[in-house]
């Protein structure tokens, strides 16, 4: 990533800064005045930060932007039109390098990259954000990238990473749909301690902030006996 989007943005307003990819060339003998010759282009699309899982209803904008004499793709007229509330995740942008070729596009293995995580909210939410009056009813989402360890028996210890962890007596982990208090470490690390269960075999780990809506996750823990 050359220019990162901005880690927190409102819903349908353009992101900025701009994102922006730098196409790192290999081939020594190829110069910056010979892209517009390859016909390359870098295409963007909106995922899950959960679960990569792929939204290309919720962006809107430029989504391909073709290299020509210089090696920056810079994308000025994105949109992102759900909030992380309402998808319950943050999100990324996801870029990948292309040539089109005859009729079509085709994609180059191996040229692509993700942005950081983006926290999208409401217009209103902003508003109160800005003037000091951020609800605390409407936290954002919370994302789980990892549990350590991510194997064992009822009553282990682990730790939970991620982001958006909300320091509440309402944070709980669920495994499978078995939920257990966690404990505050810093916002993208809880602890807990796995909750029984009644055969061995993975089960889903999710994490919620208000005790009620739980992210979704395709972070595993595998119980065994």
């Amino acid at each position: 990533m050359a220019r990162e989007p901005p880690p927190k943005t409102v819903y349908q307003r353009i992101l900025k800064p701009y994102p922006s990819v730098m196409v790192d060339i290999k081939d020594p003998t190829a110069s910056c005045q010979d892209l517009s010759t390859l016909n390359l282009f870098v295409e963007v699309c909106l995922i899950r930060a959960d679960s990569d899982g792929s939204l290309p209803e919720c962006l809107e904008g430029n989504r391909v932007v073709r290299l020509g004499t210089g090696i920056f793709a810079t994308f000025t007229k994105l949109k992102i039109l759900s909030t992380s509330q309402q998808q319950g995740t943050l999100f990324r942008l996801r870029f990948r390098l292309k040539r089109y070729s005859g009729s079509s596009f085709v994609t180059i293995p191996d040229a692509e990259v993700l942005s950081n995580p983006i926290e999208v909210f409401s217009h209103t939410l902003y508003l109160n954000e800005r003037g000091g009056k951020r609800k605390t009813n409407a936290p954002p989402p919370p994302m789980v990238s990892e549990v350590l360890p991510n194997s064992g028996g009822a009553g282990c210890r682990v730790v939970i990473l991620g982001a958006s962890f909300l320091k509440s007596n309402r944070l709980r982990v669920r495994f499978g749909e078995a939920a257990v208090p966690a404990v505050f470490h810093e916002c993208g690390t809880i602890i807990c301690t796995t909750p029984p269960c009644t055969s061995s075999g993975p089960v889903r780990v999710s994490v919620t902030n208000d005790g009620r809506t739980y992210c979704k996750s395709s972070v595993i823990f595998s119980y065994h006996q």
